[in-house]
């Protein structure tokens, strides 16, 4: 008996603590209203999760194409004969080619510039390529 009068003074302590937590009791509508209101937080919240897990996916999906036009470029330069030995590099983002690097003629660049253009997801190719002022000069000389 005693113990069950214990328990039900703590039962009453515990509820009058929960009831008045912050100073003073709620009323069911106000209740209402503040799960109203964290509904409507956490519904904003959730959107804007989504549009980073969104906006996460999208730099990932051009980061990997952009990856998968570089490998293609540049197994494509080593497994042409004429450009194979040359000092070519493909650099790419957002499907914007840059090549750069040396080559001994015009021909190969031009070759080079093709290969990059004509690649899938290619949206664009910027020439950096020099030409070897070693060939150029030679080219250059009359034979005679």
């Amino acid at each position: 008996m005693f113990r069950s009068a214990m328990m039900a003074t703590l039962v009453l302590i515990l509820a009058t603590g929960c009831a008045m937590l912050g100073g003073k009791e709620s009323k069911p509508e106000d209740r209402l209203e503040n799960a109203a209101d964290d509904l409507d937080k956490a519904t904003q919240e959730r959107e804007e999760a989504r549009r980073q897990v969104a906006a996460a996916q999208d730099r990932l999906s051009r980061e990997t194409t952009d990856t998968a036009i570089t490998r293609s470029i540049q197994q494509k330069l080593l497994a042409d004969s004429d450009l194979a030995e040359q000092a070519l590099q493909a650099q790419v983002s957002q499907g914007n080619v840059r090549l750069s690097g040396t080559v001994k003629n015009e021909q190969q660049r031009r070759k080079a510039l093709q290969i990059a253009a004509g690649t899938p997801g290619v949206a664009g190719v910027t020439d950096e390529i020099r030409i070897s002022d070693a060939d150029r000069q030679t080219e250059q000389v009359p034979r005679q």
